[in-house]
């Protein structure tokens, strides 16, 4: 049986994509890399404890 609707017309619209301003993305790769330098601190100060067996993993 063939389909009486047109294949041209979109039943339902495409999403509008979402955007965001340079602002909002800076920051958030600044938060990012805060988070990732801090991550990066806290192991450098534990591997002299690790080196003297103080802490175990």
């Amino acid at each position: 049986m063939a389909s009486t609707t047109n294949p041209e017309q979109d039943p339902a619209p495409r999403p509008k994509r979402q955007t965001f301003p340079a602002e909002y993305k800076l920051r958030i790769v600044a938060e990012y890399d805060a988070e990732r330098i801090m991550r990066q601190m806290q192991g450098r100060a534990l591997i002299p404890l690790l080196r003297r067996r103080i802490l175990h993993q």
